[in-house]
């Protein structure tokens, strides 16, 4: 996945959430167009929304930076939710003992494309010409 397949592109590494979390809402905005998306990521109520909203907004300015002028026309094309580095931690336990305790990180990758218009004209969508 490079970025210069994309019209916007971002991000984010090194979360401090799960990437298992992060997924579920993935999922539920991948393929939406981004003005939608960012108006539902807005309202869940998942920790991990935030998240992913800041990267999405960050794409979609770096597609306006670029030149794009259709907000309409913009959507997720691919949103990655990768596992990074686990930070390990020990707890101490009865006896003498220690459990782990494994801190999860991710990486959100997310791009950007744009749909194409088709431009009909009047009586071509029907079939009939004039």
């Amino acid at each position: 996945m490079k970025n210069t397949d994309f019209l916007g592109y971002c991000e984010s590494k090194y979360l401090r959430v799960s990437p298992y979390k992060v997924r579920k809402v993935a999922d539920i905005v991948r393929k939406l167009n981004v003005i939608d998306a960012l108006k539902l990521l807005k309202i869940q109520p998942q920790n991990a929304a935030t998240y992913i909203y800041k990267a999405l907004y960050s794409a979609y300015h770096n597609a306006k930076n670029k030149g794009v002028t259709s907000d309409d026309l913009l959507y997720i094309d691919t949103i990655i939710v990768d596992e990074a580095k686990q930070l390990k931690r020990f707890k101490a336990r009865a006896r003498g003992r220690a459990f782990s305790i494994v801190k999860r990180t991710c990486h959100i990758k997310i791009g950007l494309k744009e749909k194409e218009s088709k431009n009909v004209k009047v009586g071509e969508a029907n079939g009939t010409k004039d």
